[in-house]
């Protein structure tokens, strides 16, 4: 038991360092949504997993959705990620919030996310602040500050741009979460989805990501994607019984093997019309 312990404490430090590791601050945005889509957030649909990837996703008109799952990493029950995320609107102005908590005895983070947003015509922004909380037993523990901005762009009637960058709310002497992410998405009807986007992380290559989202017929939503750098692939259902959808992702990681995320949203109450976002 001391040696796994060891080894798991290992596998932490290692996460925290890596950043495909969805540690030290990468838990925060997971859902079981957002994975099986290739880890690219709906711009139709205001998910909190995708609002969390860019706070101008969050829209004031949709009423109340809420967002709650867990993650198992690689096949180790040990390196799990629970996390919740709700949020509402109050008149013109989308406010949410998401929580998640990764670790064991040896090493544990939780973090926290306040977001708004807010828009008109074609044009939605946002922002968040975020707070990440990292402790090693007998060998201390930080605490990190971030923020994230990002707009939503109504192209076309069926076409949208959503771009977004983070980094740490303070001046640090690492550049340990800056990133810059735009992605671009593509809907039919209320049955199709399909987005690409670019995620540039400080030290890091530009990493590449594709989802898509179809639904064969009512109550079921089928989800793929396919990431690179490092390379992925990702596969996903949804099961809707009226407001409630219950999710399941399946990523396999080319290097470090398979992960599992099983979740439940409660839809907001107002499905997105042709229109694009915002007043």
């Amino acid at each position: 038991m001391r040696g796994r312990g060891a080894c798991l404490t290992a596998l932490a430090l290692l996460f925290a360092l890596d950043v495909d590791a969805w540690a030290a601050g990468e838990a925060v945005g997971l859902g079981a949504s957002l994975l099986g889509r290739g880890l690219v957030p709906h711009l139709w649909t205001p998910e909190p997993a995708s609002w969390v990837w860019s706070p101008a996703i969050l829209d004031s008109r949709d009423g109340l959705g809420f967002e709650a799952g867990q993650v198992w990493l690689y096949g180790l029950p040990e390196l799990s990620i629970r996390a919740l995320g709700i949020g509402t609107g109050v008149g013109r102005v989308g406010v949410g919030a998401w929580v998640s908590h990764f670790g064991w005895e040896a090493y544990r983070e939780s973090d926290g996310l306040m977001a708004i947003s807010t828009g008109r015509g074609y044009l939605r922004i946002g922002g968040s602040l975020l707070i990440s909380h990292t402790s090693f037993h007998n060998y201390g523990n930080r605490t990190y500050w971030g923020y994230r901005l990002g707009s939503l762009v109504g192209l076309q009637r069926n076409l949208r741009l959503c771009v977004s960058s983070a980094g740490p709310l303070y001046h640090r002497a690492e550049s340990i979460g800056r990133e810059t992410s735009i992605g671009l998405g593509w809907r039919r009807g209320s049955n199709l989805f399909a987005a690409v986007a670019l995620v540039k992380q400080a030290g890091f290559p530009v990493e590449w990501r594709a989802g898509l989202e179809y639904s064969p017929w009512g109550p079921l939503l089928l989800r793929g994607g396919l990431t690179g750098a490092p390379e992925r692939i990702t596969l996903g259902f949804a099961i809707n019984v009226r407001r409630l959808r219950l999710n399941y992702a399946f990523v396999n990681h080319a290097s470090l093997g398979g992960s599992h995320a099983v979740g439940f949203e409660l839809v907001p109450g107002r499905w997105p019309d042709d229109t694009p976002r915002g007043r």
